[in-house]
């Protein structure tokens, strides 16, 4: 079976920019992702999608990123290897291929590459697509929470990140979420902690949202705000 189906492949593949060719290669890596891995295939099903994923259709894209994702739940090496493929579909004007893009993404992420995937999440997040749906909000920056828990180079960064997912997108976020952040805040050496806590309250200041205000709020206490003046009384009225 192995032997027919990259036979199929092979001859689908270079038959050139037909919609019947390009039928038949979805459906072989498809068949070579549900069968026994073999190593060879899955290089083969790797190379084609490579085409598909740099067509200039959006339903080639799509059927590209829907490959991919069934080829690296088999050998998620291929993910890193078309990483910059994927990435090049978020410029796609269609907001479906960018939806099952960032998907994509986010399977692939890594600790090597979270913050460029976390960044564009955060572009996602910020844009006008994203800003009127408030599932997809609340989905995007859930993502984004996880990718950071489990990836993040360091605490500050996390920090950051948290930061920053609380100024776009806070009123999307469990106010679970604003304690959390506040443990590991309170964790942390006074310096860090005092950026922390100045973060939060810029956001604040800039018509942030109550969760960050929870946050900010806690954090500050955890920290001994009477001595380091960090919390003033406009941040408890916003809880």
């Amino acid at each position: 079976m192995s032997g027919i189906v990259h036979l199929a492949l092979k001859r689908a593949a270079a038959g050139g920019n037909h919609t019947i060719g390009h039928a038949i290669v979805y459906e072989a890596v498809w068949t070579i992702t549900e069968i026994y891995p073999n190593p060879q295939l899955l290089a083969s099903a790797a190379e084609s999608v490579a085409v598909l994923l740099k067509s200039n259709s959006h339903n080639l894209k799509y059927c590209g990123l829907n490959a991919l994702a069934a080829i690296t739940r088999v050998s998620p090496k291929y993910a890193q290897e078309h990483a910059a493929a994927v990435i090049d579909c978020l410029e796609d004007p269609d907001e479906t291929l960018k939806l099952k893009t960032l998907e994509l993404l986010v399977t692939m992420t890594k600790s090597n590459n979270v913050q460029v995937v976390v960044e564009r999440l955060m572009s996602f997040l910020r844009s006008a697509s994203c800003g009127g749906d408030e599932v997809m909000r609340r989905h995007i920056a859930g993502q984004i929470v996880d990718l950071a828990e489990k990836y993040a180079p360091d605490t500050t960064w996390f920090i950051e990140v948290m930061a920053e997912v609380f100024e776009i997108g806070g009123d999307a976020l469990s106010p679970q979420l604003a304690h959390n952040l506040c443990r590991l805040i309170a964790e942390q050496d006074s310096d860090l902690h005092l950026t922390a806590v100045k973060m939060l309250i810029r956001i604040l200041d800039q018509g942030g949202t109550k969760t960050a205000a929870a946050a900010a709020a806690a954090s500050g206490s955890s920290g001994g705000s009477s001595s380091s003046g960090v919390l003033p009384e406009i941040l408890l009225n916003c809880i």
